[in-house]
């Protein structure tokens, strides 16, 4: 089945925790699973078998579009904020 998940954290530069939300899973793989170039918040399509981690690829577009929407949220909490409720006299 294949199901996305996206990169955690690295842990001691040696595993990889990736979260998947529709399985409400977390799965610790070795770091030379993980793709060339992955890091912490980019998101990957998992092919499971069994309960196990078959193979692993960046889903870049999904990856592109969660970062652009983060990025517009900010940007609209910058717009809105008023500056600091607590001025220094």
């Amino acid at each position: 089945m294949k199901v996305n998940g996206v990169l955690d954290r690295i842990v001691d530069s040696e595993y990889g925790v990736i979260l998947v939300e529709e399985l409400d899973k977390e799965y610790v793989v070795k770091k030379e699973m993980l793709p060339d170039g992955v890091s912490e918040g980019d998101w990957l399509t998992l092919l499971v078998e069994g309960g196990e981690i078959q193979s692993v690829e960046i889903d870049l577009v999904k990856t592109e579009s969660v970062k652009s929407k983060v990025e517009a949220q900010v940007e609209r909490l910058r717009k809105k904020s008023k500056g600091s409720r607590f001025k220094r006299k």
